[in-house]
């Protein structure tokens, strides 16, 4: 006897045990196919009962959808941080990765100043590109008196 006559594919389609009877999941118009083109079907014992590990995955406790909405509140609130931060030209990430960075792949200051600039005008044509936050002259420092001299 050969080991690979065991691998070699079934010549005939799946037949479930006599014990299943056949019930399809959707009305049989509306019912949709597999890759290989059979319509889905699943399989219920004869006497309508089902396996006990199947009716506990059914109900979904109120701990799941605690930790569901817990963990997509964490994901968007997560998301709206790292937007803020990103978007945001007084962060650490411009001032210590991006800028060190330029300057490590150009050499020359003109070359990185072109290349940044073509970086703002994609990012601005995203709407993630970093921006001034809040009132940086909320104190007055930047403030300047012109005076004319009348004679």
């Amino acid at each position: 006897m050969r080991a690979t006559s065991r691998l070699q594919p079934l010549s005939r389609p799946f037949k479930p045990p006599s014990c299943y009877r056949q019930v399809s999941r959707f009305h049989p118009a509306h019912r949709p196919t597999t890759l290989s083109g059979h319509k889905s079907t699943s399989f219920v014992f004869r006497n309508g009962s089902r396996h006990a590990s199947t009716a506990a995955g059914d109900a979904v406790s109120l701990v799941t959808r605690l930790k569901n909405l817990f963990f997509g509140t964490s994901i968007i609130l997560g998301g709206v941080f790292i937007y803020y931060y990103v978007t945001d030209a007084r962060g650490g990430l411009h001032r210590w990765i991006v800028v060190p960075g330029l300057r490590a792949i150009y050499p020359d200051a003109e070359e990185a100043h072109r290349a940044a600039n073509q970086c703002l005008k994609a990012l601005y044509q995203f709407g993630i590109y970093p921006r001034e936050r809040g009132n940086p002259d909320a104190a007055g420092d930047l403030q300047a008196e012109v005076r004319t001299l009348s004679r």
